[in-house]
């Protein structure tokens, strides 16, 4: 069957100009994470609407490519949110198709590779038309394998969710520890090497590898070459992730979308981490058309005095993120290998 008549693309929803609804942007958007949560609301002025069951699906470079696509469902009942007129929205169909199921699919090499090889446009701004999907040919899934799909995999992703929420408490706990950190005369120049990432094509990406790639939002592939044995603190620097600060796991590596860097004492990485979680990096950002951050941007950025927050105890913690990290990309890569058994 065709995909048109599998799903509900871009389906009508009505919302009033200039009113306050609740909004999901792209850059909220984390690669191949099924669910989303937003807390921002903003006039409408125009761009995509949605409910709960939707699935959100980017269509310009580089977001199709990198996985943003996503299912909504923290609305509240008969909630219509709006997002990017970046997004196509597509709607399960009652009794042809069960809304998870829809998501998964859409996250499958059998949709996505199509949809990335009918982009057009000029060079860096290359979109999916909708009319493109249309007709993507797939199986008649039987409802019953729909739901199969949905619990297996389903399964997988509430591990995934859970472990996430364990490094998000995490994170709390770090910024309490470090609450107090005030800002000095030292610049962040004086304390670490500033270094721009490699650059990483998609061909290059190969999920049987067990290094990971940290560019942007986070995890966008794996990689076996250009390794840091360490964590590293990473600081996305080009498109709308710019700003973002990430910490890697060891043995990874790091893309050119982002800078990282390398400390003098390692032993500071995670207090620096903590300040550079709330040091308003975004702030740096130049640039409309390509936002981004340069090192000449940040290295002036004044850091506090570290020396005292030297210990050793909080190699454990970074210990317990990484493992996390290390389980949350194991089971993504059973996803990934059950996805493409399935599809």
């Amino acid at each position: 069957m065709k995909l048109k008549d599998f799903v509900i693309f871009n389906p009508k929803e009505k919302l009033v100009k200039n009113e306050i609804y609740r909004k999901i942007s792209m850059d909220q958007i984390t690669p191949f994470t099924r669910y989303i949560k937003s807390e921002n609301f903003e006039s409408y002025k125009g761009g995509s609407k949605f409910k709960n069951g939707d699935t959100i699906f980017a269509r310009i470079t580089p977001c199709l490519e990198n996985g943003k696509t996503c299912f909504v469902n923290s609305l509240n009942n008969d909630e219509i949110a709006f997002g990017s007129t970046e997004f196509i929205i597509v709607r399960a169909k009652q009794g042809i198709s069960l809304p998870l199921f829809v998501f998964y699919l859409f996250t499958t090499e059998k949709i996505r590779s199509k949809a990335i090889i009918s982009m057009t446009g000029s060079s860096g701004r290359e979109r999916v038309q909708q009319v493109a999907l249309d007709n993507i040919e797939i199986p008649n899934y039987p409802l019953t394998f729909q739901q199969h799909i949905v619990n297996t995999i389903g399964t997988i992703d509430d591990l995934i969710e859970n472990i996430t929420s364990q490094n998000n408490k995490i994170l709390e706990i770090i910024e309490k520890i470090f609450s107090n950190l005030k800002e000095s005369d030292i610049m962040l120049k004086d304390i670490c090497e500033i270094k721009y990432g490699k650059s990483i094509t998609a061909s290059k990406l190969d999920n049987n590898k067990k290094y990971l790639v940290y560019g942007g939002n986070g995890i966008i592939g794996t990689l076996d070459d250009y390794m840091f044995d360490k964590s590293k603190i990473s600081i996305s620097c080009r498109g709308a992730a710019s700003g973002n600060v990430l910490l890697t796991t060891p043995f990874s590596t790091i893309s050119s979308n982002s800078l990282y860097l390398n400390l003098c004492d390692e032993s500071l990485t995670l207090p620096l981490y903590a300040f550079l979680l709330k040091a308003g990096l975004n702030n740096y950002v130049t640039g409309s058309a390509q936002p981004q951050i340069t090192i000449e941007n940040i290295q002036s950025l004044k850091v506090p005095i570290l020396d005292n927050y030297k210990n050793n105890s909080y190699d454990s913690i970074i210990a317990l993120m990484n493992n996390n990290i290390e389980k949350i990309n194991k089971l993504n890569f059973i996803k990934q290998n059950l996805l493409s058994k399935y599809f």
